[in-house]
């Protein structure tokens, strides 16, 4: 026996039904490789590398579980188990990473969990390649396997992923595959390839320049020197932290915050760091990259809020890289739009929620899920991932909507705002509701409800020389517009030039 397929293929694993499957890996270079599926037998060489790959026809949703055999140089590899259904990739930072043994829940899901069709694959967190190719940092990583969820093993998957599989697997009848692949306290930068960072000159001078001038001319005695300062002024604060909450008790854990302070956060850079701009797609994303995906889900931009002016092109360059890589240029996205939370500045949550906003607009395939009415005013970590997670299984299995409230059309005429919104038949308003108008002198009026509305349309009339409208356009919004299924409508910036009106960058 040899190894011949990529790790990621292993038993019990799932591969999407009624779509093309890719299966690859490394041999030895230029070797034939021969892969069989049931009575279909494909061959192909590899190349200068070792590497190969091998398409196979679109394989209909079974609960039979079948075989898989590769066969190259004298070696055989078999993957059993296989089964064919739904496929999702979960991806992004540390509130999609946030495990279920982590949630509030999970006592009480570990109780009742029952389970047989769903599985889940966590792709291992590799921080960093040698020149030689070996894997550095964590020493303890495990190889990465698919699992069929369980009671005993759940507590491992990430906690919206799970809520999701659940919502998934009740309403399909075929097997469900969840990969998960994320690492905390990360930038989209770092989930792009290195090159395609470089040819942005945008891109490149605000994140790889930063990073090379952080690293130049430093030995390991300094980076070394660096790490324990950093790791001295973490104890420092978590000392703070427990002798004031043991002073006052009764505070919660937001209002501790408030005076102690957050964690101190990122940590000092060094060259093999997986903060470094392009590392974790090289270590994590191409892991999968042989992968065939039904949706992927992406949570992520709380670390690029002080990025806020460049995540628009990290967005879409993430997204059109991940569908040429994983050979699917119609694969769909589902982005998480960020949940409140109070302690950004100048209002970076909300631009980045209007990005995510505006992606879902410009880019085909690519839905939202908004959050915002969710989360916890000091706590970038919400503890409860039920709520978003269901939401979010519901979209994908379209229970409801293919994803939540948003704009999708506007008119300025006459100083009336009218704003049609998409995926809602009807609009429920609570007293709260307020619209932030900014005149063009940088007068702000403050409208508590709009003037009309009927169905999915939204009416305001506007004072003279309005330059702009918001909703709920705040780091922590309380928002009050919600579709007949309780989800919310997404925040928003519109301006308002030469008599028209459209979403703010």
């Amino acid at each position: 026996m040899g190894q011949i397929f990529a790790d990621y293929f292993s038993d019990n694993m799932v591969l999407p039904a009624n779509k093309e499957i890719r299966f690859g890996g490394t041999v030895k270079p230029y070797t034939k490789v021969l892969l069989s599926l049931e009575k279909v037998t494909i061959e192909t060489s590899a190349d200068s590398r070792g590497e190969w790959s091998i398409e196979f026809p679109a394989h209909a949703a079974s609960k039979k579980a079948i075989s898989i055999i590769g066969k190259s140089g004298g070696f055989s590899q078999i993957i059993n188990n296989v089964h064919f259904g739904r496929v999702f990739l979960f991806a992004g930072q540390s509130n999609i990473e946030f495990k279920l043994e982590d949630e509030q829940h999970f006592e009480n899901e570990k109780k009742i969990y029952q389970n047989d069709s769903v599985y889940f694959f966590n792709v291992p967190q590799i921080e960093f390649f040698d020149k030689r190719r070996n894997k550095k940092r964590p020493t303890d990583l495990k190889k990465g396997q698919w699992l069929l969820a369980t009671r005993d093993n759940i507590g491992g998957m990430s906690a919206i992923a799970f809520y999701a599989s659940k919502v998934l697997a009740r309403d399909y009848e075929g097997p469900i595959g969840i990969v998960d692949c994320y690492k905390g306290g990360t930038s989209a930068s770092c989930w792009l390839p290195l090159n395609l960072l470089k040819e942005s000159k945008v891109l490149n001078d605000h994140f790889i320049k930063p990073f090379e001038d952080a690293i130049l001319n430093k030995t390991k005695a300094d980076f070394d020197q660096e790490d324990l300062n950093y790791e001295k002024k973490v104890k420092n604060h978590q000392n703070s932290l427990l002798e004031y909450q043991k002073k006052y008790p009764e505070k919660t854990l937001n209002e501790v915050k408030d005076v102690v302070g957050h964690t101190p956060w990122p940590p000092p850079m060094r060259p093999e760091s997986y903060l470094r701009p392009g590392g974790l797609f090289e270590t994590m994303i191409l892991q999968i990259k042989y992968g065939t995906f039904n949706n992927v889900v992406w949570y992520q931009g709380e670390n690029d809020t002080e990025n806020a002016d460049y995540y628009e092109e990290l967005l879409s360059n993430l997204i059109n890289t991940w569908r040429e890589l994983f050979r699917d240029k119609s694969l769909p996205f589902l982005l998480i739009q960020l949940p409140g939370y109070e302690d950004g500045i100048d209002n970076t949550w909300a631009k980045i929620r209007q990005v995510q906003l505006r992606a879902t607009m410009k880019i085909p395939y690519v839905k939202l899920c908004s959050i915002s009415d969710l989360g916890e005013s000091h706590n970038i970590h919400p503890t409860d991932k039920k709520t978003p997670g269901i939401r979010i299984g519901n979209i994908l299995q379209e229970n409801q909507y293919a994803e939540t409230p948003g704009i999708t059309k506007m008119c300025y005429e006459a100083n009336r705002l009218t704003i049609i919104v998409s995926h809602a038949l009807t609009l429920s308003f609570k007293n709260n509701t307020q619209f932030v108008v900014k005149t063009k002198g940088n007068k702000v009026e403050s409208l508590f409800s709009a003037n009309n509305f009927a169905g999915n349309k939204i009416e305001i009339d506007l004072p003279q020389g309005a330059a702009s409208v918001e909703y709920g356009f705040i780091n922590f919004p309380n928002l009050g517009i919600f579709n007949e299924f309780g989800l919310p409508l997404s925040p928003f910036r519109i301006v308002i030039e030469k008599e028209k009106a459209r979403l703010s960058k």
